[in-house]
């Protein structure tokens, strides 16, 4: 803006007076900018999620401003400003004290002058919501205070979302404490920051003196060395690393088979790294055992709810523990005696029954008890097989090998892993879930402003390195709120679904639908030039115009859009001026009439009505 005039001085004579007319039109000049910019930015304001609001100190804390986009909340400007409603009634009973009590810290000088209060208020429709209310209060030329400026946003959603990590993340504690094995993931640096029940048993520490604490903190430094070695190279090679390792504990030297692995954020990166031991110190004392004495060996794998099986050097099944009978489903009397690979292939899934795979299994089995090498021993083995009344089941198997007799016995311990699996499952299905509830509209099931703001930028760049086009259509349902008014919310949710179908059925597969925000929708069209992006607005608007929606069995009136269209490159460079470029020409569209199809030209709007 120019820089203000100096005062007026008038003088009686033709060229005073002629100045002064002139001054007088660039005051007026100034003034239509001022206006204007005002004019935009509480356009700007009302479309975008955040709702102003202001109000006094008064019974009931009356409300004398708050812009339009209020209607998220089901109600309108005049609801408050008319005061049918006070700001007190919006906020829920159970929370009024607190944030009255938050509003008294605030005048009283004890919090920030911009503070940030979280609490709930209760809709139109008498559903309740969570918002952030971020508050300052406004002083007159005295210094008093006159009212309470305050900029509500909805975090509902963040907040659903952050109690769903949060129970996802519990169930996932409980799962791993469970487990027999030790689970532990330790962060970047080595700190620990999450640890199975077992953990806590064998270090003999409670959860919190283990969290945030590193190996040097909580092993002696040979060990701690160790660890940091594997760490250091799952680290450089981004892959998982196995291996045995003894540990010295509260008990003695105990021997645990580790599998260390990196996990990777959204971007690829290595965040953390995750560890899974199992302890195989009884395993090496049933090793031993078997050497001296057969029967101290099957003492000790009849009281084992594991399966463990011996296979003998000429690869004959000589043990089969009852664990072993109760996780397969054969008996022992079935096994003992015949050649472990056809017991394998017994197990397989009918699927994978094929000669090439037996002849597979007879000679990997035929070297191991020849060498004692094969790459299934001395390693955790998963493999999902089937017992005889067809139950499917998943075996994690331990194999290693025993030199005996110029040859060497295979003892195998097998665990039936198959309900952690299907955990694993579904928790990976229940993340996939919210993943798309974090991107997908609850109301239409289209895609919404937050996939809309990370997808446009990725496709306008992808044009710009293959100079290819983009084009933004935007669209607004016309007079919807007289729509709601009319019909009822429930019905305006029926139309808003209704038109979601409508554009989700006639685009194509490569296209991205979104709900902007409301009323609005946005089309983003790949490879489309101007003249198909305003052939696709036509039909769009005409398609919708002859949309037959019924509410509740009863037709609902017909209505009409308003759509403007930006082409990348010709109307913006970047996703935020093709969308800007987009919006002027649907607010164009509106200031045309409505029920039209306004294209972006630049400064000049071409338009079709």
């Amino acid at each position: 803006m120019r820089n203000p005039p100096p005062p007026l001085s008038v003088t009686g004579d033709q060229s005073e007076l002629d100045r002064l007319c002139r001054r007088v039109a660039e005051l007026e000049e100034m003034v239509a900018s001022l206006s204007e910019t005002l004019h935009q930015e509480r356009l700007r304001l009302e479309r975008g999620p955040v709702v102003a609001v202001s109000w006094d100190e008064r019974a009931g804390w009356p409300v004398s401003y708050v812009s339009s986009n209020i209607d998220q909340f089901g109600y309108t400007a005049d609801d408050f400003t008319s005061n049918r409603i006070a700001y007190l009634d919006f906020i829920h009973p159970d929370d009024r004290e607190r944030v009255i009590a938050e509003i008294a810290h605030l005048r009283a000088g004890q919090a920030p002058p911009l503070t940030r209060i979280e609490y709930r208020v209760v809709c139109a429709d008498g559903t309740v919501r969570c918002v952030a209310d971020f508050s300052r209060l406004v002083y007159d030329a005295t210094g008093k205070i006159v009212r309470v400026d305050g900029y509500l946003l909805d975090v509902t959603r963040q907040k659903d979302t952050e109690k769903a990590l949060r129970e996802s993340a519990t169930l996932l504690q409980r799962v791993i404490d469970h487990s027999s094995s030790t689970v532990y993931v330790k962060d970047i640096q080595g700190r620990y920051i999450q640890v199975s029940q077992q953990v806590i048993n064998y270090l003999r520490r409670t959860r919190e003196q283990i969290l945030g604490k590193t190996d040097d903190d909580l092993f002696p430094p040979e060990v701690s060395a160790g660890w940091a070695t594997t760490d250091q190279q799952i680290v450089t090679t981004g892959n998982p690393l196995e291996f045995e390792v003894e540990i010295p504990l509260y008990d003695g030297i105990r021997t645990f088979i580790a599998v260390k692995f990196p996990i990777f954020n959204e971007q690829g990166d290595i965040y953390a790294i995750g560890g899974i031991a199992t302890d195989i110190t009884e395993h090496i004392q049933v090793e031993a055992a078997l050497r001296a004495s057969e029967a101290k060996f099957r003492s000790i794998v009849e009281q084992s709810s594991d399966g463990i099986s011996l296979t003998d050097e000429h690869g004959l099944l000589i043990e089969w523990s009852p664990g072993m009978e109760q996780i397969t489903g054969l008996s022992r009397s079935a096994v003992i005696g015949q050649p472990v690979w056809e017991i394998q292939y017994r197990m397989l899934p009918a699927d994978q029954q094929t000669p090439a795979i037996y002849a597979q299994l007879q000679a990997s089995v035929q070297m191991a008890v020849k060498t004692g090498a094969a790459s299934w021993l001395n390693r955790l083995v998963e493999q999902y097989l089937q017992r005889p009344d067809g139950r499917r089941w998943c075996a994690q198997q331990h194999a290693f090998p025993i030199q005996f007799n110029g040859g060497f016995l295979i003892c195998a311990i097998v665990r039936d892993i198959i309900e952690r699996k299907q955990m694993e499952q579904q928790l990976q299905l229940a993340n996939a879930h919210l993943q798309q509830q974090a991107i997908r509209d609850a109301l239409t099931g289209l895609h919404n402003r937050r996939y809309l703001d990370e997808a446009l930028p990725r496709e306008v760049q992808r044009a710009a390195r293959h100079q290819q086009l983009v084009s933004v259509i935007m669209l607004d349902i016309d007079h919807f709120k007289r729509f709601n008014d009319t019909y009822g919310h429930d019905a305006g949710d029926t139309l808003l679904r209704a038109v979601g179908s409508f554009l989700q059925a006639h685009t194509r597969g490569e296209d991205i639908t979104c709900r902007y925000g409301g009323e609005e929708f946005t089309l983003v069209l790949p490879g489309a030039a101007l003249d198909h992006a305003r052939q696709r607005a036509e039909q769009v608007r005409v398609g919708v115009q002859n949309l037959s929606v019924f509410h509740c069995g009863n037709p609902l009136e017909s209505v009409t859009v308003s759509l403007g269209i930006a082409v990348f490159p010709e109307h913006g460079t970047t996703a935020d001026v093709l969308m800007q470029a987009a919006d002027r020409a649907l607010y164009q569209a509106k200031q045309s009439g409505r029920n039209c199809v306004v294209e972006a030209q630049g400064e000049v709007n071409s338009s079709s009505c």
